[in-house]
């Protein structure tokens, strides 16, 4: 079975994707709220960059496997690894 697909996004403390309820970090005090509403914001950030960071990792590991690298495969690399760092930061 497959996972909710992607993009998901919060709603406060709750987490929702593809029309449906998929987390929801419930306070048991009040002033838990906003510490709830962050905790569902990092899920929706983590799930929403995790395709991306596998994909930039893959990226990097298929070039530094080669038995050269070029000043040129560095910098592609270096724009691959700020994307997906940049998506995972929200940014």
């Amino acid at each position: 079975m497959e996972h909710t697909p992607t993009p998901w996004e919060n709603r406060g403390y709750y987490v929702v994707a593809n029309g449906m309820h998929v987390a929801e970090c419930l306070p048991r005090q009040k002033p838990q709220v906003k510490e709830c509403e962050a905790n569902a914001a990092f899920i929706v950030r983590a799930v929403n960059s995790h395709e991306e960071l596998i994909g930039a990792l893959k990226f990097t590991n298929a070039v530094l496997s080669q038995n050269k690298v070029f000043p040129d495969d560095l910098l592609l690399i270096k724009n691959e690894l700020l994307k997906a760092l940049a998506k995972a930061e929200a940014k």
